[in-house]
């Protein structure tokens, strides 16, 4: 009775406390870079501090998540060990804390048995990738990255309260803008350290993220009934709209056109003219936010964005797109192979593929197209089933939404459904799933839908009950 008493006050992080040490000192042993252990135990400690505060605690893993999102620095940074003991001390902890402890369900629905059969057996394509001669930690470090969208499970528990869900929706909010402010300040850097106009490349690397953020402040503007809360959420929209113009990205913008389109179809009449009106106000917000950012290179910048935004006229010939057409018929052709369609190339692994806009071979372990990327990578079986939990997951999007109209979750619905949808898009060109701001964003997403749902749900149900009960 002691030990099970004892072992009742663990928290899920002191589960992956433990996990993260023992895995630490392996590894730095193996390794021996023992400064490994002295960064997990620094990380360790701060943890421990934060985890007595929870909310604020996850007010700072959503406030780093965009300085994560944005390393693409070629090999490993200390800052990628914290991280990466960090997420999955954290992850594992508390699977291993519901599991073992508090004993909860974590089937929801039986579309989360889809996600969990894909995730199993991606596994296996750590045997693919070995056999084609990828070390196991080159696997290890690319599987992670799709293994992340196990915080769908976390965050759904988490914050699967009213309160925790709105909640919740601020610190999505949060995530966006530190993305915002560390984009914008990069951007701005490389305006003033350009000596030409073709060295302003923009903020690339994170894609979608900017969505969530845009299309909660934009709904909960539209929905608010006070004027101060509205102000708030109108500029909080023009601070993101400047963050995904900076991004350089057509992708985004496409993502972000289309979500709003969607997004007009679907509004009740009030707030579809609201939104015609705060489109027009958030252009000039944008200017002036504009104007005071880039100062006296703001006509250079602008001249950029409006060729680079004409640009999607002709599409079809760019660079970028001739790019992706040739690394999608190499995927394609590779595919046709049985053994690669049945157990992929394996996490880690690369390929060639020539690139007739450039007339040379190109070798790389990045596919742009994410559903295909899943399909090389973990072979047909295993990337279908986890693209097909996400298809689940969109058409929930929209069921929830439709069945969120007229409440008081309707504000928070939209956005997440308008979110998925446009990433579903965006995922075409730009992978949703192979990255690190890919799985574990789409996690986020997936959590959000699950909660409203069953808030809606239990809102419906308590609706129904006192239409029962009443005389």
């Amino acid at each position: 009775m002691l030990l099970r008493h004892k072992l009742g006050v663990l928290s899920p992080l002191d589960v992956g406390a433990a996990i993260a040490a023992i895995g630490s000192i392996v590894g730095a042993a193996a390794t021996g870079q023992w400064y490994i252990v002295v960064a997990v135990g620094a990380a360790g400690i701060t943890l421990r501090l934060l985890i007595r505060y929870q909310r604020l605690h996850w007010v700072v893993f959503f406030g780093i998540m965009p300085w994560y999102f944005h390393q693409v620095e070629e090999g490993i940074s200390v800052f990628d060990i914290v991280m990466a003991a960090y997420l999955a001390s954290l992850l594992l902890g508390w699977f291993v804390w519901v599991l073992a402890v508090r004993r909860e369900e974590l089937m929801w629905n039986r579309s989360d048995a889809i996600l969990w059969l894909g995730l199993i057996g991606s596994l296996f394509s750590a045997i693919s990738a070995v056999s084609r001669g990828i070390s196991f930690l080159d696997w290890a470090r690319e599987w992670a990255m799709l293994a992340t969208v196990g915080y769908y499970f976390v965050l759904r528990s988490l914050f699967s309260t009213e309160d925790g869900f709105e909640f919740y929706v601020r610190l999505l909010v949060l995530m966006t803008v530190s993305l915002v402010v560390i984009g914008v300040l990069n951007f701005r850097e490389q305006i003033l350290q350009a000596l030409y106009a073709y060295q302003i490349r923009g903020t690339r690397g994170v894609n979608a993220v900017y969505l969530i953020g845009f299309f909660l402040s934009v709904s909960l503007f539209l929905f608010a009934r006070r004027l101060g809360y509205r102000l708030l959420w109108l500029v909080v929209a023009g601070l993101i709209v400047g963050g995904i113009i900076a991004t350089y990205t057509r992708t985004v913008w496409v993502g972000t056109a289309v979500g709003i389109l969607v997004m007009l179809v679907l509004l009740p009449s009030r707030q579809r003219w609201r939104l015609v009106v705060a489109l027009a106000g958030g252009i000039v917000i944008i200017y002036g936010i504009a104007r005071v950012v880039l100062g006296p290179a703001y006509p250079t910048v602008s001249r950029l964005i409006t060729y680079r935004f004409l640009t999607l006229r002709t599409a079809t010939k760019q660079a970028s797109i001739i790019e992706r057409r040739d690394e999608t018929r190499q995927v394609l052709h590779l595919l046709s192979r049985p053994d690669v369609a049945v157990a992929g190339i394996g996490a880690g692994n690369r390929y060639v593929y020539y690139d007739s806009y450039l007339g040379k071979p190109v070798l790389t372990h990045f596919t742009h197209n994410g559903m295909l990327g899943l399909l090389l990578k973990f072979g047909i079986p295993v990337g279908l089933t986890v693209y097909l939990f996400h298809l689940v997951m969109v058409a929930k999007s929209f069921v929830s939404y439709f069945r969120s109209r007229h409440t008081r979750w309707e504000p928070y619905v939209l956005p997440f459904t308008l979110t998925l949808f446009a990433t579903t898009i965006i995922d075409w060109t730009t992978n949703a799933f192979l990255m690190r701001s890919g799985a574990m964003f789409l996690g986020m997403l997936y959590a959000g839908i699950a909660i409203a749902d069953r808030l809606i749900a239990q809102e419906i149900s308590r609706s129904y009950g006192n239409d029962l009960t009443a005389p």
